[in-house]
Formats: structure tokens, sequence, C-alpha cells
């Protein structure tokens, strides 16, 4: 937005929370100094990105015009309720998909801004003979069933990312993974393989160097950053038909599927060696930062855009 010629600040946690907690009486804090800083300040727009009822409700009746991107799911109802609350306020998402969740939900989202990414930031790889799983470690992200289908197409899988549901990780991940934290790419990949999170553009180096990525979600994707960096890479992608990823995902840059099931991914796998790789990469160019950086600018200005 500098760039722009706005004059953007960024109100991060770090600068808000006075010590790094999660209950909702320090959400509180956090965003009513938040509040208390555009109060003070000569502000015509406020940005909001979290997901927490707080947020909401800390920047009800503000002064300057106030927008909320809602980049999750409308599965958490005390959050759902703020934002209903938020009357005053404009709303904007990542995806149609997510859109009409939330407006079925009662949140009137009346802007569509699919995420953006610097394409040309991201190798374009010649592939390889591993499948990628990469994205936080939980239930939803359905890495269990990645570990299924990979093994059943008999084919290496590689796991990046961050555990975030550690008992999930430990009943159902951990018996069936080699863990490998001192893996490098170049250092070939046996069964099923867990090497942590990496930095993006290490995993945009793998994305390049792998034959497809499996996203096996459990839940509405809202729109699927990963999916986008992996097309970016020439890498197809092999996904579960929810949420957001039916409008980066077709037959021409992967598979969708439709039932959750070991055999269905596994004979999609196989489908992506017709996948043409430069096909995905020309998919993720319809979804550049330029692009996004422009709708936000409009939004910002106050400019009317229906969904």
């Amino acid at each position: 937005m500098l760039d722009l010629g706005v004059d953007a600040r960024t109100l991060r946690p770090a600068a808000l929370l006075a010590q790094e907690r999660a209950d909702e009486p320090a959400q509180h804090a956090a965003f009513g100094r938040a509040r208390r800083w555009l109060d003070e300040h000569e502000v015509d727009v406020a940005h909001a990105h979290a997901y927490d009822a707080p947020a909401f409700e800390a920047l009800t009746g503000a002064r300057c015009r106030v927008v909320h991107t809602l980049h999750l799911p409308p599965v958490d109802r005390g959050v759902v309720a703020a934002a209903q609350r938020s009357t005053d306020a404009r709303f904007t998402t990542v995806s149609r998909a997510n859109a009409e969740a939330w407006q079925a939900a009662g949140v009137d989202v009346d802007v569509v801004i699919p995420n953006g990414i610097d394409v040309s930031a991201v190798p374009f790889g010649d592939g390889g003979r591993f499948v990628v799983a990469a994205g936080r470690v939980s239930p939803e992200k359905g890495t269990d069933l990645a570990i299924e289908a990979a093994r059943a197409a008999g084919m290496p899988l590689l796991i990046v990312g961050g555990i975030y549901d550690r008992e999930f990780y430990d009943r159902t991940v951990a018996p069936h993974v080699h863990e490998a934290p001192d893996w490098r790419l170049g250092d070939g990949v046996v069964g099923a393989m867990y090497v942590g999170p990496r930095p993006r553009s290490e995993l945009h180096r793998i994305f390049g160097a792998a034959r497809a990525t499996c996203m096996p979600v459990r839940w509405e994707e809202p729109f699927g950053i990963v999916a986008l960096e992996s097309l970016a890479a020439g890498t197809p992608v092999v996904a579960s038909a929810r949420g957001g990823l039916r409008e980066l995902v077709d037959d021409t840059v992967g598979v969708l599927v439709e039932e959750e099931a070991v055999l269905a991914f596994t004979l999609a796998l196989h489908r992506t060696a017709s996948v043409e790789r430069a096909a995905c990469r020309r998919r993720a160019e319809e979804f550049t930062l330029a692009a996004m950086l422009d709708g936000y600018e409009a939004v910002l200005a106050g400019e009317p855009r229906g969904v």
C-alpha cells in the first residue's frame, strides 16, 4: 500500500498484547488498545483480518470506516454473532464459496477478493516422484487420508507443516510416518516422511519437485493458498471438492475429489500424470498479487463492488 502512495500502518499483536495469551480477556485488552489508537489518530479506514469476536466488537462504532476480511468459514458461533452485530462495517472474503457461507450465516459479505501471490517469485519446477501434503497437520486438513492415499498409490509422500493438533498427530499420523527434521530437497523421499514446517521459499521449491500436491480436506476450505502456490510451481493438485478449492482446481490443473475415500484420492493421484505443468502455472497467473491489491485498494477507497 505504501507503494500506492497510501499512508498505511500495521497494528501488530506483539505491539498490542502485554504478553502472549489467547484467552478472551487478553483479546479484549489487545483489540481495545487497537481501538484507542484509532480514536487517537486521524484514520480514514481500518482494515481488520482477525478472526476473534473481540476484534469485531472493538471496532464497532469507530470514527473511521471499517473493513473486515473474513479468511475463515463461519464455524465459531461467537465470532459469527459478533460479526452480525457489526452493522457499520463492510465485509470482504477470499472466495465465492466463503462469501456464500457467511451470507447464509447472516453476515452481509458484499465483496470477494481472491488471495493473490507473486507468481514470479515461485520457481517453476520439473516435478518428480513424490507427493506433497502441505499446511497445518490437523484433522480438517486430512493428513491421515493423504498418507493412506499415497501409500495405496505406491507414491512417496512428503508432509510439510506445523502440528496444530498434537493428539491427532500422535494417534493418527506419527505411527505411519518417518520423522525427518533434517531432510533437505535432494535427499529423496521414502514412504511417508514428516519434515516439519519450512520457510515459504523452500516450500515453493518442494512443490516444484513434486508430482502432485494432495489436499484431502474435511472442511469447507475458505480459499486454498497451498493449492495456488503448488500450481504456481507447475504441480497439479488433488483436492477435496470443498469450499474455495472448487474455484482454483479443475481437470486442467488437477483433480477434484467428491468423496472422502482413500480409493478416490488414490485414483486421482494417478490421474495427475496427464496434467500439463504449464497449465498449472497459467492458472496460478490468474490469481496475482497485483489483482488482489487492486481489489483491496478499491474497497478501502469506498468503491462499491458486489459479490
